[in-house]
């Protein structure tokens, strides 16, 4: 891959890094693995890791890699929190799984993706599931790509995400141990652990209950059937949104079921174990005696209830069915879980509120005709919310870097060609997030703006994905206090390479803290974007019968053109303009005969709520004479009195006078 900068900036430093690995002795590793696990035995842990890292330099890194020497020692080092061998770890994990024999050691790796499912989305999971199922090479590859995008800071010495995730094995292993029915040998608090880290809080209510409340009259009714559970609530703070609290439930069910995740703290409640009950309602025998009184009838007496089972109902007390006694049940259990969760207080206040208006109705059986109609209603509320949380939360969290170490970076990509028509990609890059760079600031008085740089790097890996190449470019921060815009271009191989971006903020001052620094420039990382990949378009063609092209559209501000570049002039990333000015339009033409006439005809559209197109105005035709192989040309477009769209289309159409064969380009854009 060739990469050229142009750069928009007083000066820049460029390295470039090529890693080559090559073959080793054809020796077996002579079971290092074996070997190190028998020290660790000992309680001699430090001799093991000696010895798995005899296994890598001894053996080679592409012979026969071992995934439980890597595995094994980032086990070891994250339990004894040997933060002096972090780096080692990563290195040892990376060469552990790199080239490994999927079918030698599918064991050992459909562990190690059983660890990792809660960090992935369904479908992701699925196909890495698939991959190792059919024993493919592949699946490592992608294993090595799924670490390698999820580094935070990338040009440190090991991928801080990778750490933090066995970290949060260990304290599981060591913390949630009701239960192993995990992939970390933990209970079900130690799986969202790993994939959350700490929750925001923890609150917890054991509870035994043998009365309850009536909601109507206040006194207190006993119940027929005990309770007896304990319920675990987490919850984690702007984990989806940024203003809701997720709430995770943990119990045993008080039926002694298995402690566990839960749907809710109802579902904890046991309901097969109900027996058909009954209450006594004061309030009741009371508006029944005045009945009776004013009719001359008797309040006294006894009925016999053949469906209770032969049980005599005294006067004053109601029969209730088993949904009753369920909601009965349950609704005791809100009371007590209400008074620390605000969800099931609520659910707890709509609950009462049914049950008095059941009460209202002048109905006998108030819990049961309540039951009969609202019961449902409540378990579905609860388990409702357990699958709206379920849909909304990310796969995984890192407490690695908070949101001000992590910043965004605009980006975009534009094909043109050179004069033998092969592809060329313009990739052009600007640090539009200064928010983490002022937090930074304000915690260091003498900070200079001349040690504060922006470091764009790109990564560049071949289909093992071991490093080829990495490519830094330094921008320092101006006067104005803000970067300048990278420009980058690249061959039509890269298409079919993979190529990471990554963009940091810089300190170049010492630094007394050592849990971020650049691994070669020596400078702290004040935030960084993660590697992400670059997604570059199919390469462009030739077509037609005339065999001609269009380049893809830029859009800039009005500017002056650069000579000294390929393309002179820098976009507009976030294609936003001001009403007041005009839109400079570039574009290129390719393999029409140099003085050969040919039309460009553009026109500009708004887009509606609906995202329909409405036109706005004429087509404009404007006429060119072709300059060779390669005609560059630029206009200007006056949006001053552009009608109001959240959004507008801008189309370009290449045709030439005697070929109805058309090329067209379009490119949306925004007024600020």
């Amino acid at each position: 891959m060739k990469v050229h900068f142009a750069y928009f900036s007083p000066w820049i430093l460029a390295i470039l890094i090529t890693i080559n690995i090559g073959p080793s002795d054809d020796q077996p590793l002579d079971n290092f693995y074996e070997r190190g696990k028998t020290e660790l035995q000992k309680g001699a842990w430090k001799q093991a890791l000696n010895i798995w890292l005899k296994a890598k330099s001894e053996v080679g890194a592409v012979n026969e890699p071992d995934p439980r020497i890597g595995f094994a020692f980032m086990d070891v080092v994250t339990r004894q929190d040997a933060d002096q061998y972090f780096s080692l770890a990563h290195k040892m994990y990376f060469w552990g799984i790199k080239n490994a024999d999927v079918a030698k050691y599918h064991q050992e790796l459909q562990l190690e993706l059983d660890r990792l499912k809660p960090l992935m989305s369904k479908e992701e999971a699925r196909k890495f599931q698939e991959l190792l199922s059919s024993k493919l090479p592949d699946f490592t590859k992608q294993l090595v790509e799924f670490w390698i995008t999820r580094d935070p800071f990338p040009s440190s010495s090991y991928n801080e995400r990778l750490l933090e995730h066995w970290k949060r094995i260990q304290y599981a292993r060591k913390n949630f141990t009701i239960r192993r029915n995990t992939s970390y040998n933990t209970d079900d608090r130690g799986e969202i652990y790993v994939r959350f880290g700490s929750p925001t809080e923890i609150k917890q209510r054991s509870i035994s209950i043998n009365k309850i409340v009536d909601p109507v009259s206040g006194t207190n009714i006993p119940l027929y059937n005990n309770v007896a559970l304990k319920a675990e609530i987490w919850y984690y703070h702007n984990l989806i949104d940024g203003e809701r609290n997720t709430s995770f439930v943990f119990g045993r069910s008080g039926q002694g079921g298995a402690f566990g995740l839960q749907p809710g703290v109802l579902s904890l409640v046991p309901v097969s174990g109900n027996r058909i009950s009954n209450y006594y309602d004061d309030q009741k025998v009371l508006t029944k005696a005045i009945s009776q009184s004013s009719f001359g009838g008797s309040a006294s007496g006894t009925r016999f209830d053949a469906s209770g089972g032969g049980t005599f109902v005294m006067p004053g007390y109601t029969q209730v069915s088993r949904e009753g006694a369920e909601l009965m049940l349950k609704y005791a259990v809100l009371e007590e879980i209400g008074a620390i969760d605000a969800f099931h207080n609520r659910l707890y206040q709509d609950m009462t509120s049914d049950i008095i208006k059941a009460s209202m109705s002048n109905r006998d059986e108030k819990f049961t005709h309540t039951a009969r109609s609202n019961l449902p209603t409540y378990n579905n509320k609860e388990i409702s919310s357990a699958m709206l949380r379920d849909r909304s939360v990310p796969e995984n969290v890192s407490d690695t870097k908070t949101q001000l170490e992590n910043f965004a970076v605009d980006r975009q990509i534009l094909r043109f060609m050179d004069e033998d028509f092969n592809t060329i990609y313009m990739l052009a890059t600007e640090a539009v997030d200064l928010q983490p760079l002022q937090a930074y600031a304000s915690t260091q008085p003498a900070m200079r703006k001349s040690d504060i740089v922006q470091l764009n790097t790109l990564y560049q890996y071949d289909e093992d994905w071991n490093l080829t190449m990495e490519q830094p470019h330094l921008i320092p921060l101006n006067a104005e206090g803000y970067f300048g815009k990278g420009i980058y271009y690249f061959d039509e191989q890269a298409h079919r390479q993979s190529i990471l971006f990554s963009s940091q903020y810089l300190d170049r001052q010492p630094n007394d803290r050592d849990d971020r620094i650049h691994d070669k420039l020596n400078a702290y990382i004040i935030a960084s974007s993660q590697a992400d990949p670059l997604p570059f378009p199919a390469p462009m063609e030739l077509e037609g019968d005339k065999q001609m092209q269009l380049s893809d559209i830029l859009l800039a501000d009005i500017q002056q053109e650069d000579q000294t570049q390929r393309i002179p002039f820098v976009p507009n990333l976030d294609r936003q303009f001001k009403p007041d000015e005009s839109m400079l339009v570039y574009f290129e033409a390719y393999n029409i005969p140099a003085g050969q006439n040919y039309q460009i005809e553009y026109k500009i559209e708004g887009e509606d709520k609906k995202g329909r197109a409405q036109k706005i105005g004429r087509s404009i035709i404007l006429n060119y004479t072709a300059a060779g192989v390669v005609s560059p040309q630029w206009f200007e477009v006056p949006i001053a009195d552009l009608p109001t769209y959240k959004t507008y289309r801008l189309s370009l159409r290449l045709k030439l006078p005697d070929l109805e064969h058309a090329i067209e380009r379009r490119v949306s854009f925004q007024l600020e």
